[in-house]
């Protein structure tokens, strides 16, 4: 949202604490007790819908659109987007940067859902979001990159539809700030020297089951995983391995992950490498550009992707 909506939405919260304080709304605020702040907050939230229940459902037009990074000109001067494509606008420091195949969960399908059910989710989808750019055959074509009954989800249409809603909500986001970032490189610098590494998890980590990213932060928190099978494992250990070797020296173990901007000779700058770690770690081009190029090119991720 713009600055001037979310200064007229935090003024309920000011207002509410505040009043008509003689001292002035800073001295205010930094004196005000836990009590007041949670009046005031409390107030905001009546007046302003701050539930974002719909973040990891397929997008509605009806969904709230919340300012997660606002441009305020003092702490945020540029949006993150515009930020990582000027190399005048963010540090210029190693990163490791991941998500997993579902970040997504909707409530539209059951684990018992069949793919007649996923693809009237789908066209469903497609009639509701009007403000998108649809193609034509676009249901077909969503079919198509996600298939419902495929071995990449285990045959489980749910597993699908999760995964289509993580893409359109963190993972093509995470992916294209992950090329803008090579775009505002300093210049002189080649695309293929950034210390930048991106990596993806799916169900193969799991050994089936919905790949969470609840499971990633497990991972890194509950490294004995007493309960976990061979595939669950294997994985905890390496996402241990890389971030801990990340963690230590600014760049993960020598030989497990590809550089982002490592193409192949002769390949287009934009064809970026993915890592995936499960129980094993394999490097490859993207095979999920198709799906973000179709999400961007249809002016989704826009206004529905949660990555700045």
């Amino acid at each position: 949202m713009t600055l001037d909506e979310a200064q007229r939405q935090n003024s309920v919260f000011v207002d509410s604490v505040c009043g008509k304080s003689s001292a002035g709304i800073y001295s205010c605020l930094k004196e005000a007790s836990l009590e007041q702040i949670m009046v005031g907050f409390m107030s905001l939230s009546a007046a302003v819908s701050f539930d974002h229940r719909f973040d990891f459902e397929l997008p509605s037009p009806s969904e709230y659109q919340a300012g997660v990074a606002i441009v305020d000109g003092v702490v945020m001067e540029r949006d993150l987007q515009k930020a990582l494509s000027s190399s005048d606008s963010h540090s210029h420091v190693s990163l490791l940067s991941g998500s997993c195949s579902q970040e997504g969960y909707t409530s539209l399908l059951s684990a018992e859902s069949t793919a007649h059910d996923y693809a009237r989710v789908v066209q469903s989808f497609v009639h509701n979001l009007t403000s998108a750019r649809w193609p034509k055959d676009v249901v077909s074509r969503i079919l198509e990159l996600y298939p419902p009954t495929s071995a990449e989800f285990y045959g489980q249409p749910k597993a699908a539809m999760d995964a289509m809603i993580a893409d359109i909500r963190v993972v093509c986001g995470t992916i294209f700030n992950a090329e803008r970032f090579v775009h505002g490189r300093l210049p002189g610098v080649p695309a293929r020297a950034l210390d930048l590494w991106l990596y993806y998890s799916d169900m193969r980590a799991t050994g089936d089951r919905e790949m969470f990213h609840c499971d990633t932060l497990a991972a890194l928190t509950d490294m004995e995983c007493a309960s976990c099978n061979r595939e669950k494992k294997a994985f905890y250990e390496n996402m241990v391995k890389v971030h801990s070797e990340f963690i230590r020296t600014g760049s993960p173990p020598h030989g497990s992950l590809r550089r982002f901007a490592d193409v192949a000779a002769g390949a287009e700058e934009d064809d970026y490498v993915l890592n995936v770690i499960a129980g094993d770690i394999t490097s490859a081009q993207s095979t999920l550009k198709d799906r973000c190029s179709f999400w961007r090119s249809a002016g989704i991720l826009q206004f529905y992707a949660w990555n700045n």
